[in-house]
């Protein structure tokens, strides 16, 4: 149930940020953009779905 919950939130904060970034340009704000360690990201999302328990015949491999 964490990672279902895990999940969920991060999908709300794609929504948010989503929307956060429509506004800003619509109002003419500068966006300020940061580096985000995506593979570190990618790698921790892969772990969580392969020692999660509810998936079955499910393979998951990532090479950075």
């Amino acid at each position: 149930m964490q990672l279902l919950e895990r999940t969920c939130a991060q999908g709300v904060a794609l929504i948010r940020d989503f929307v956060d970034t429509e506004f800003m340009e619509s109002a003419n704000v500068d966006l300020r953009r940061e580096r985000a360690d995506l593979d570190a990201w990618l790698l921790t999302i892969m772990e969580e779905y392969q020692n999660s328990t509810w998936h079955t015949n499910l393979h998951f491999s990532y090479e950075p």
